[in-house]
Parts: C-alpha cells; sequence; structure tokens
C-alpha cells in the first residue's frame, strides 16, 4: 500500500466516529453523476446527431418562447439553468438528469439483477425482442453473454409488463398512450417496440429541450408515426381531439411543483383519460418539489389529494420490484407503481 494510501485509510479511520470520509473528487463526481463524457460515449453519436442537436438550433429557441408563460412550464427543477448544466444535448441517453444510470454507486451487479428480475415478470415475451444499441450515450452491462441490458431498457420491460398484469394493454384494441413528462422518448419507443396494438402514443413535456430531443430520437428510430411529440401548447387540442385510454408520468411529477401537476390532471379529468399510470421518485409518497431557497433541499407537498380531487381513484399501488424484497436494496431504482382509474 502507498503511503498516500496508508494516510487515508488513518485518516477515514479517525473520522468514522464522526460519520465521515475522505474520498477523491472523481468519486464524488461519479456518486452525484457529474463526471464528463468520455471518448467512447461520443462514438455513439452519429454526426447528423451532432449538428442537429446544439443549443441555438432554431426548432429548440422557437420551443423556448412558445413554452415561457405556458402554466405547466412553471418549473422548479427543471429551469433552463438547471439543463443546460444537467444534460448534454447530444448525449442525451447518458447518466443524466433524463435516467440516472451509474451515479449513487450503482455497480454491474445492481444492472444483472434488475435484468434477472425483468426477464422473470417479462408476460409479453419482450425481453428479447426490444433492443439496445447504447446511442447517445447509454450506459451498456452485458447480461451472461445473452444480451446487453441498460436501465432504459429493463425499466420499460418492468414498466410494460406491469401494464400487461394490470390492465392487459397488449389486447386493448387501438390503444391510445398519454406519455406525460416524455424526457427523451423513453417509454414511447419501448411501447411501440412492445405493443402491436399501439395505434399511438402522444409524448408531452413541458421542458422545451425535452420536446426538442424526444421529437429529434423519435424520428431518428423511424416511428414518429406511432410515437408522435406534441408542443406543450398544443397538447390540450390534441388529446380533446383524441383522448388517450391511458396517462404515464414516470419520475416526472415527483420533480414539478403542485401547480404543474394540477394543470395535466385537470387535463386528464376534462378529456376523459380512464387510466393514469404514475411511477414517483419518493417511494410510497406523492410528492412534488416546490420552489424553495438555494440552500437545503426543495420544499414539497403531498400531491395524492390532488389526485383524489381530479376524480382518480387508486386501482393498484406495489413495489418496482413486487415479490423480490432483496431488490429493494440492491435493484436498480427502487420506487413504486401506482395505477389509478377515472371514476365515471
Amino acid at each position: 500500500m502507498s503511503l498516500r494510501h496508508r494516510l487515508g485509510s488513518l485518516l477515514n479511520r479517525g473520522l468514522t466516529p464522526f460519520d465521515l470520509h475522505l474520498a477523491r473528487r472523481s468519486e464524488v463526481a461519479a456518486l452525484l453523476g457529474e463526471s464528463s463524457p468520455r471518448p467512447d460515449e461520443f462514438a455513439t453519436v452519429p454526426p447528423e446527431a451532432r449538428a442537429y442537436l446544439t443549443p441555438d438550433n432554431p426548432f429548440l429557441v422557437e420551443l423556448r418562447a412558445r413554452y415561457r408563460s405556458h402554466p405547466a412550464a412553471a418549473h422548479s427543477k427543471w429551469s433552463h439553468e438547471f439543463v443546460r448544466s444537467a444534460v448534454d444535448l447530444c448525449l442525451f441517453r447518458r447518466d443524466n438528469a433524463y435516467v440516472y444510470q451509474t451515479r449513487g454507486g450503482i455497480t454491474e451487479a445492481n444492472y444483472l439483477l434488475t435484468a434477472w428480475f425483468a426477464k422473470s415478470v417479462d408476460r409479453l415475451s419482450i425481453w428479447s425482442s426490444l433492443q439496445e444499441d447504447g446511442l447517445f450515450g447509454c450506459h451498456l452491462v452485458d447480461f451472461n453473454g445473452e444480451r446487453a441490458v441498460s436501465r432504459d431498457l429493463l425499466d420499460s420491460i418492468i414498466e410494460i409488463n406491469f401494464l400487461q398484469e394490470t390492465l392487459g394493454i397488449s389486447n386493448i384494441d387501438g390503444l391510445c398512450a398519454l406519455d406525460i413528462g416524455a424526457g427523451y422518448g423513453r417509454l414511447a419507443h419501448r411501447l411501440v417496440g412492445a405493443l402491436t396494438n399501439l395505434r399511438e402514443v402522444v409524448c408531452a413535456d413541458a421542458v422545451p429541450e425535452s420536446t426538442f430531443v424526444s421529437d429529434f430520437y423519435l424520428r431518428y428510430r423511424g416511428i414518429q408515426e406511432k410515437a408522435v411529440v406534441v408542443p406543450l401548447d398544443e397538447i390540450e387540442r390534441r388529446v380533446a381531439s383524441a383522448p388517450p385510454t391511458i396517462a404515464t408520468n414516470i419520475h416526472s411529477f415527483s420533480e414539478c411543483p403542485l401547480a404543474a401537476i394540477e394543470w395535466w390532471l385537470a387535463l386528464l379529468r376534462r378529456v376523459g383519460v380512464r387510466f393514469f399510470f404514475l411511477v414517483p421518485n419518493t417511494g410510497q409518497q406523492l410528492l412534488s418539489t416546490e420552489e424553495g431557497g438555494t440552500r437545503g433541499p426543495r420544499p414539497r407537498k403531498d400531491f395524492a389529494p390532488a389526485v383524489a380531487a381530479a376524480g382518480y381513484r387508486l386501482r393498484w399501488s406495489r413495489a418496482k420490484f413486487d415479490g423480490a424484497s432483496s431488490l429493494e436494496r440492491h435493484g436498480l431504482f427502487p420506487t413504486w407503481y401506482f395505477l389509478f382509474e377515472l371514476d365515471r
């Protein structure tokens, strides 16, 4: 052991009673998801994407102006400054604010355990049909030489199979879905690949960069006829003309203020969306993120009463890793799933 390591170990032993630990800056950055992009990540971005996915793209500039005064675009977390610091437009599928993948001490073992679970609950046989190519910086792990997996892929398999078990979504003719807070289009891409009965999934997001990136990504995947990105200022008219059967919100409402959540819930109620699938970031609690000071955690509010006030009653809730309690400690980003149904 080198002198540096011996000194570090000695200091950490002394700091243990104070619940403190010395760590390298690079280790802290990895835990917080602040590591710099690597050359091999940039190699996953096609040249035409690099030319298009720029902060000064005219379409993105237009979207920013169009969203500025919309009531659902009053952000408590996803401000322009946050997006600029937390999301690389070209590497939108790497570990970032859209999908955490490697931060927080996540290891290959966490991926392998989650892959085992996803494969075991796959009633739709989409484990083999949904592919993962690692484009745009997506973090990949090899699963027993069988296939490459990512959090994008694994979460999608588990979520879609939950909806199959609870609603039988593969049997709903002409299924139409609305994905609120669609991010880069992750779930829409996977729904199109998983369900032959899907007529359309509409992607909506109050963050202009998300609309911009998801529009590009779903066109890049060649599925834009079924996975349609609708700008925020057009979404009311679009869903009123063709009400979706189900709305989804995955890890988005937890990062919104209550007022924005209430706007979306009122829209779902108004157009008569029957089912609402919700995945929070806060375990079994449904908590918003409110505007707050620059120091300390932002205030949160319980938005479960807002869901009920909009007429949605809980039909099903369970842990993401239902039946595998060890994965609540060792799986990829444990959470809870909630399925609501509109009172008629």
